[in-house]
């Protein structure tokens, strides 16, 4: 659950109330099926020569709000006054369909299968009276597409250049499988409250489609009989929904995300990107209070954690992704520390040896003579002996490691702690423009956070041959953190 709002699914307000009329006309011919199935060619090919309606004429009604009836739930064939028949109608894409049978515009039609596809529909009824339509049939033979009854709506009111979802009531004396607009719905006994994205296309198409069966993989069912309702007919506008705001704490080596819920959300997503750039990345879901899987990051890499909101893809859309992100990286990266202990050699910054310590020691270069008895490393720790034989200079003695795990460009934090057996003051460098001073004393916990360069050392350690003139330097446990750019 999300403890800071209702993560609840809650409907959305109507944006468009439909006018709901009816009326009659005789039957010619028949084709329509609307299949989930691939076999759509099949489906729409299905004809009959001739039939005949079972309804009859009655004036058109309309109402400007989908308000409950008045009457019982229950259909009954006794027709009360003022109520008016619905007519027979189909959608086709053929263009051989009796023009006496097109949809009709904001009128609610139906289907029955007369023999054409399998099965024989008798209509008991079919009317629509105070805001609710009242239909009832009976079948025999099975429809070879599922399909043996069906309603039709055509919504020309809609602005179809914006998504749109349907809901409606659907009251039924019998439980089943039914589509609505090629979805499949469970039936229970009583009232069904329902939902479907529109999926609008142009010519003789409905904007809503209710058929009594489905059909998938070559196998049909169908609702035999079935007295039914359908009331609270409302056409909404779906909207996008805001990406959510987050937050992310870290316990230990864990991040935590804290969300904040979005109304209508479903549940959330989110990536992991070494850049903004949200392309041809496999989202992931996160539930509010959740830790992170971290399992598939590299440890000397920072990613960035963006996220969405995830609509039902009927009543909401899924949001973009949020614009804001945090930071989020696995651990720390160490040193390749060599097993047994390794002289280390004179080097200068330029031809830096890689993934191992290397010095540099004035020898009359820059006005002082530095001479280094010791540099070696064991383990973590890499221990340099020097003293200082003539003359001074600001930069002498210099300890450098170049970590060829650290990425170019990406911001650090060098940690490591550094023992000397005298005082005295020192450089500690990242990239060109990043370096402390700091006053040493036997044992000193350093910490700086830097640009890694490619041509840069990753530590850099600058001693002034004028500190003392012999010492032990001992440099441990070098880590490097990732931190945002």
């Amino acid at each position: 659950m999300f403890k800071k709002k209702s993560i609840a699914f809650t409907a959305l307000s109507l944006l468009a109330v439909l006018a709901l009329t009816g009326c009659n006309n005789d039957v010619v011919s028949s084709t329509s099926s609307v299949n989930t199935s691939s076999n759509t060619s099949s489906n729409d090919s299905s004809k009959g020569t001739s039939s005949s309606s079972s309804s009859s004429k009655g004036d058109t009604s309309s109402s400007t709000s989908p308000a409950t009836s008045s009457q019982d739930s229950s259909a009954t064939n006794q027709k009360p006054q003022g109520a008016v028949d619905l007519e027979f109608g189909e959608q086709t894409s053929d263009g051989n369909q009796n023009p006496t049978t097109l949809l009709k515009d904001n009128q609610m039609v139906y289907w029955n299968d007369q023999n054409w596809t399998g099965s024989s529909v008798t209509v008991n009824y079919a009317y629509f009276y105070e805001n609710k339509y009242y239909i009832s049939y009976t079948t025999e033979g099975q429809c070879q597409w599922g399909s043996n009854f069906q309603l039709f709506y055509k919504n020309t009111q809609l602005d179809y250049s914006k998504k749109w979802a349907v809901s409606f009531t659907l009251t039924s004396n019998t439980a089943g499988t039914i589509r609505v607009n090629q979805v499949e719905k469970t039936l229970v006994v009583g009232e069904n409250n329902i939902t479907a994205e529109v999926k609008h296309r142009d010519g003789n198409y409905a904007d809503l489609e209710i058929i009594t069966g489905t059909y998938k993989d070559n196998t049909a069912t169908q609702i035999n009989a079935m007295d039914f309702t359908i009331s609270n007919l409302t056409w909404s506008e779906s909207r996008e929904l805001n990406a959510p705001v987050f937050s992310v704490s870290k316990n230990q080596e864990n991040y935590v995300v804290d969300i904040t819920a979005v109304e209508g959300a479903t549940k959330y997503e989110g990536i992991l990107v070494e850049k903004v750039n949200t392309e041809e990345v496999t989202p992931f879901e996160i539930a509010d209070e959740a830790t992170l899987d971290l399992s598939s990051l590299e440890n000397n890499k920072a990613y960035k954690l963006f996220m969405r909101s995830v609509g039902d893809g009927v009543t909401s859309t899924t949001s973009p992704w949020s614009t804001t992100y945090e930071i989020i990286n696995k651990g720390t990266i160490s040193m390749q520390a060599p097993s047994q202990d390794t002289n280390l050699e004179f080097c200068a910054e330029e031809t830096q040896p890689l993934n191992t310590y290397y010095y540099w020691n004035d020898q009359n270069f820059n006005g002082s003579y530095v001479n280094v008895s010791k540099a070696s490393v064991n383990g973590n720790t890499a221990t340099f002996e020097y003293s200082v034989q003539s003359g001074t200079c600001n930069w002498g003695f210099q300890i450098y490691y170049k970590n060829t795990n650290n990425i170019s460009g990406k911001r650090y934090t060098l940690s490591f702690t550094l023992d000397s057996t005298v005082a005295g003051t020192i450089k500690v460098k990242g990239d060109s423009e990043t370096e402390q001073t700091i006053q040493i004393k036997a044992d000193n916990s350093i910490s700086i956070t830097y640009t890694e360069v490619t041509a840069n050392a990753s530590l850099h350690i600058i001693v002034p041959t004028s500190l003392a003139t012999s010492g032990t330097l001992k440099v441990i446990n070098p880590t490097w953190t990732l931190v945002e750019n």
